[in-house]
């Protein structure tokens, strides 16, 4: 009777929230793939995540960057496989957000709020030089990707500056004015400073920092900025199926 009522209660929150379409099936299970990386994919009518915390679920579903995530158990250490399916393909990239919403407000039974909060955040600028790379030429899905090395196609601006927030540990947010979609390298590994102990991690923050305007021609600026935050009140583990 508990599972029935938070799984009814789930609904009405989506209906609320303006979910609207569901998917026509989904499943949602623990990740057996350990702690490697994860795989997000998306076609016209499906999307597939596996190894993916909850957290990254979240970021994706509600366009969000880590620290605008708040709560006191998001299941940061359980990671989950993800795959579902609507019965028709969808119609735009918000649709296909707001179906996530709901799949993961059901499956988790999530109750959660907005808030308006005080952040440090980092302002993504053009540096003196200007940017160092070129508008991508003819049409391509945006992509970013590498290890060591990012490996960016089609990007924009704000798909870099939300990347940047994962090694920076703070929100940062696109001011460059650069408009339409971009290809470039950035090559962190030249960055990385010699002599580190055996299992010592370097700076990565630093080496972004250090490496930004040189390879392309942009930087970072430390701001204190009003930002929405999602508070997660409560969650469940997912019932198996």
């Amino acid at each position: 009777m508990m599972r029935l009522c938070a799984a009814f209660a789930a609904a009405v929150v989506s209906a609320a929230l303006g979910y609207g379409q569901s998917f026509d099936a989904a499943t949602v299970k623990p990740s057996q793939a350990g702690t490697g990386g994860n795989r997000i994919g998306a076609t016209a009518d499906t999307i597939t995540m596996s190894n993916v915390t909850l957290r990254i679920a979240l970021k994706l579903a509600y366009d969000l960057q880590d620290s605008q995530i708040a709560g006191s158990n998001i299941l940061d250490g359980e990671r989950f496989d993800i795959v579902a399916k609507a019965g028709a393909p969808f119609t735009s990239q918000q649709q296909m957000k707001q179906m996530l919403q709901g799949l993961l407000t059901e499956r988790f039974h999530l109750n959660l709020h907005r808030e308006t909060r005080e952040i440090t955040s980092y302002a993504l600028l053009q540096g003196k030089s200007g940017p160092k790379f070129q508008h991508s030429v003819g049409e391509g899905r945006p992509s970013m990707e590498g290890k060591g090395t990012l490996v960016a196609q089609f990007a924009t601006m704000k798909m870099l500056a939300d990347f940047l927030s994962g090694p920076m540990g703070r929100p940062v947010r696109d001011a460059t004015g650069l408009e339409g979609q971009y290809d470039f390298q950035f090559d962190l590994m030249r960055y990385v400073p010699p002599g580190l102990a055996p299992g010592q991690e370097p700076d990565v923050a630093g080496m972004v920092l250090n490496g930004l305007e040189e390879q392309l021609g942009l930087k970072l600026e430390a701001r204190k900025i009003p930002m929405e935050v999602m508070v997660i009140d409560h969650v469940e583990r997912p019932a198996a199926n």
